[in-house]
C-alpha cells in the first residue's frame, strides 16, 4: 500500500516533500566500538561507570606533610584501575608501590590491601595506617595515620592534582 501512495503522489505532479528533516549522522567516534576509540573520549565515557563511593581511573591525589621525627613527607595516589592504585611517598620514607582496594561496609569507605614490603617499611618508621575514605563531593582521599611516637592518629587529605 505504501509504495501505491508514494506512486499516485509522483503521477499527481505536486512536489514531495521529506517525511523527516535530514540531519547530521552522529560522528564516526561514537559509532565506534569503546575498545577503538581514542584514549580521550574512552576515558569520557567510562566516567559514566564510575561509583559515587570511589575515586575515578585516573585520578591523582596529593598532600604534602610535615611529621614529627620525619620531616616533610609527601603523599601521592593514582588510581590505576577500579582496583588498584599507586601509592608514592617522597620524604623521609620513600616508596612506590601498587595497593590493591575496593569499597568498605559503610559507604565511603576504602578497604586498601598493602603489600607485605609496604607494611615492613611503615612499620620500621613507626608509622601505622588506620582507615581510608573518599569523599565525592569535595573529590578528596582521606587517611588516617598514625606518626611515630603519637597517641593519636592524623587525618590526612589528598586533593585531587588532575
Amino acid at each position: 500500500v505504501p509504495f501505491v501512495r508514494v506512486l499516485l503522489l509522483l503521477l499527481s505532479g505536486r512536489p514531495l516533500r521529506p517525511l523527516r528533516e535530514p540531519s547530521e549522522p552522529p560522528p564516526l567516534e561514537s559509532r565506534l566500538p569503546l575498545s577503538w576509540q581514542p584514549p580521550s573520549q574512552l576515558a569520557a565515557r567510562l566516567s559514566s561507570f564510575a561509583r559515587p563511593d570511589r575515586p575515578p581511573v585516573g585520578a591523582c591525589y596529593e598532600h604534602t606533610l610535615w611529621l614529627p621525627m620525619l620531616g616533610t613527607q609527601t603523599i601521592r595516589l593514582t588510581v590505576e584501575t577500579a582496583r588498584t592504585m599507586r601509592l608514592l611517598l617522597q620524604g623521609v620514607i620513600s616508596l612506590d608501590d601498587t595497593v590493591a582496594y575496593g569499597s568498605g561496609a559503610a559507604a565511603g569507605k576504602l578497604d586498601i590491601t598493602f603489600s607485605a614490603p609496604t607494611k615492613r617499611m611503615l612499620r620500621r618508621f613507626g608509622t601505622s595506617f588506620h582507615g581510608a575514605d573518599y569523599v565525592s563531593q569535595g573529590d578528596r582521599a582521606t587517611f588516617l595515620v598514625k606518626p611515630p611516637l603519637s597517641w593519636r592518629s592524623v587525618e590526612v587529605v589528598l586533593s585531587r592534582q588532575n
